[in-house]
């Protein structure tokens, strides 16, 4: 019976730990996912315009989007002023702003901070919608600054000193790499500000495609009215395989990784898949280091690993 017992405790340890090593993979895959998002964005602004750019790494999700409403009658149901199920004005003008606020605002300049320092530059800095939601939290629903967040700040203002100090010992991207951390940071708090927007739009009842199928095409229509009155329309002349790579960029992001993180939450903790999936602007590095020879040495890798434990701290406070 001693032996049985045993075999059936061992037994049953396995069948536990697969679930969660399951969850594990899913969320290193998320990682991986962004990743590689962000080598395809890296791709794309070779030769493309960082706001036409924007629409082609939309256009994949959006067109998800519209497809899974028609087919589920989400328009009838929740846009209709007749319908039982309609959010109203509350439910779908957060969508509205925050396309022109997340994208044509914030992803753009992540666009031009990534053109200017490249990506060991770019993604760890823009991680600081983090820091920036907690801002935010404090000034819009008067949660309290506390010290783990003072603490959590310090560590990845630390986290970027070291970066910057690291870049300077080396070849960078380009002669104005220094802007991509100041335009890196303002992409965050512009996908910060968006992210409480898509809450509130939500919260009011929205369906989450319904929401996507108004964001885009409302930042869309920023970019485009921005490139109509400084006259940049030739901008969309661009090179077919840079919209591919745009396009790529978009489906690894907001499908592949999107997809793989909501998986790893249904199995493992949300803070065990955040720390796996926050590894990512490391892993990001190491890519653009071995595909496109951007400079890095272990000054700069210790200084992303510092910002994403600064960063941690931050989240762990919210948990």
């Amino acid at each position: 019976m001693k032996g049985v017992t045993a075999v059936s405790a061992k037994t049953q340890n396995v069948v536990t730990t697969q679930p969660a090593i399951r969850g594990e993979l899913w969320a290193a895959g998320a990682a991986l996912g962004f990743t590689l998002s962000n080598m395809f964005d890296k791709l794309g602004l070779a030769q493309g315009n960082p706001y036409v750019g924007l629409i082609a790494k939309d256009m994949p999700l959006w067109i998800i989007a519209i497809v899974t409403c028609l087919s589920q009658g989400l328009f009838r149901q929740q846009l209709s002023a007749d319908s039982p199920e309609y959010v109203g004005k509350q439910g779908w003008l957060p969508f509205v702003w925050s396309g022109p606020i997340m994208d044509a605002f914030g992803t753009v300049m992540f666009y031009v901070a990534m053109s200017l320092g490249g990506v060991v530059i770019a993604v760890p800095v823009v991680q600081s919608q983090v820091l920036w939601a907690a801002i935010i939290a404090h000034f819009m629903l008067g949660e309290r600054f506390d010290r783990r967040t003072a603490i959590g700040s310090l560590v990845f203002v630390a986290g970027l000193v070291l970066l910057s100090l690291g870049q300077m010992q080396g070849a960078p991207v380009s002669s104005q790499w220094a802007m991509a951390i100041p335009l890196a940071l303002i992409a965050g708090l512009g996908w910060s500000l968006g992210t409480v927007l898509w809450r509130k739009g939500l919260v009011n009842g929205t369906n989450k495609w319904v929401g996507m199928s108004i964001h885009y095409p409302m930042a869309w229509l920023a970019v485009i009215v921005y490139l109509m009155i400084t006259g940049q329309m030739s901008a969309f002349n661009m090179p077919m395989k840079s919209a591919a790579a745009f396009a790529g960029s978009g489906v690894f992001s907001g499908v592949i990784a999107v997809t793989m993180f909501m998986n790893a939450l249904n199995v493992i903790p949300v803070a065990k898949a955040n720390i796996i999936k926050s590894s990512y602007p490391v892993l990001a590095a190491v890519f653009a280091w071995i595909l496109f020879k951007e400079y890095l040495n272990v000054v700069m890798i210790v200084g992303i690993i510092i910002t994403i434990v600064g960063l941690g701290i931050i989240t762990r406070k919210s948990e």
